[in-house]
């Protein structure tokens, strides 16, 4: 499946039959999406209505919607589908649980401006984030870890 983003709707594409499988209506303009691993799964962030949304990709239907205090700019899911995070506007880094949307941890101040991309490690240790102020930083965000940082 390959997704594409369009100003309010996020349009799966099946490859092998190059058609369209299903949009999937974001309410207001995305400015990012990730799909999980095994594709059922897909996160969206808004900007402008300042959310981040937990979708299943077979039926569209939100799992978890999120409110922000302000405009989301990035998001990741890690491989297994347990975690998920955003990055927000303001520097902010957030991870959350997908089974019950909880927040698992906020890092305020990851950067200096918008967190503009986040990817997670293959086992779910760690999560990179790039912000606006030029940095790379890798989190460690294991339970066996510190918070430690690196540019």
């Amino acid at each position: 499946t390959l997704g594409i983003g369009r100003t309010k709707k996020l349009l799966l594409w099946n490859l092998e039959t190059e058609t369209l499988a299903r949009e999937v209506d974001g309410g207001d303009t995305l400015y990012d999406f990730a799909f999980g691993s095994h594709g059922q799964a897909l996160v969206l962030g808004s900007g402008n209505s300042r959310w981040v949304k937990l979708v299943n990709a077979t039926t569209g239907e939100a799992t978890h919607s999120i409110t922000h205090d302000v405009s989301v700019h990035s998001v990741a899911i890690s491989a297994d589908g347990a975690k998920f995070a955003s990055g927000q506007a303001d520097g902010t880094v957030r991870l959350f649980d997908a089974g019950d949307g909880t927040e698992i941890r906020r890092i305020s101040g990851a950067h200096d401006g918008y967190v503009l991309a986040l990817a997670f490690s293959p086992d779910g240790t760690m999560l990179a984030s790039g912000g606006q102020d030029d940095t790379a930083r890798v989190w460690c965000i294991a339970e066996a870890c510190d918070s430690s940082h690196f540019k």
